[in-house]
Parts: C-alpha cells; sequence; structure tokens
C-alpha cells in the first residue's frame, strides 16, 4: 500500500489484478499496435521540423530554452494526433490555438480543471 488517497490511488500504476484488468481493457483500444503505427508518419513528420529548427537554431548561434523546443513539438504531435490540427507552434507561438492550448495545458494548483474534475470524484 502506498498510502495514496483520491484519484492518485486508482492510477494504472497503483492498481492491482481486476482493477488493473478493468482500466487497461479501457485504454488498449486507443493505443493498439495498428494506431501506434498510423500516429508514426505524423511523429515523424514533426520530428524532422523539430531537427529542422534545431539545426537552424545551431547555425544561427541562437540561444535558446529547451524546454520551449520540446513543448513546441509535444504540443503539436499531440494537436495533430488528437485533433487533427496542423499547427506550427515553435514557428508560431501567438498563434490563437497555440496560446489556449498552452493555457490549457498548463498544470496549476488552483487550475479550475483540476478542481472540478476533484469534485466530481467525490
Amino acid at each position: 500500500d502506498f498510502g495514496l488517497c483520491g484519484n492518485l490511488d486508482t492510477s494504472l500504476n497503483f492498481v492491482a489484478d481486476d482493477q488493473w484488468r478493468r482500466i487497461r481493457n479501457a485504454f488498449s483500444p486507443t493505443f493498439t499496435s495498428g494506431r501506434l503505427k498510423e500516429m508514426m508518419p505524423i511523429i515523424n513528420h514533426y520530428n524532422e521540423i523539430l531537427e529542422k529548427n534545431i539545426q537552424k537554431k545551431v547555425e544561427n548561434d541562437e540561444i535558446t530554452d529547451v524546454e520551449v523546443i520540446f513543448s513546441g513539438y509535444s504540443l503539436d504531435v499531440a494537436t495533430s494526433i488528437a485533433f487533427s490540427v496542423n499547427i506550427d507552434s515553435v514557428n508560431h507561438p501567438n498563434d490563437l490555438v497555440v496560446v489556449h492550448m498552452k493555457n490549457f495545458l498548463r498544470f496549476k494548483f488552483f487550475n479550475p480543471v483540476l478542481i472540478l474534475a476533484g469534485k466530481m470524484s467525490l
């Protein structure tokens, strides 16, 4: 027993036996090998863009925050796979979709989404 309470005690990392199988079966259709293979061309496309952006910054001796580069890459991949939206958050950081997605995904302790999720689990 890890002494966890609330939503963490039902995390896939900590549950066992029948509860683990139930949660795993709910997630399995999303992450089948076929679906992951369908995602690979999208991921590879953004890998190439990431590589070009890094190469351009190295050639221009630009100092940049690694978190900004990889968070942009992650955002591009996630929005493309989940929402079929093709954004270039590294080159267009002020795009309306980019700004709203970053605000939505930014973790804050008093985030209304987290508070609502916590109240719904009670």
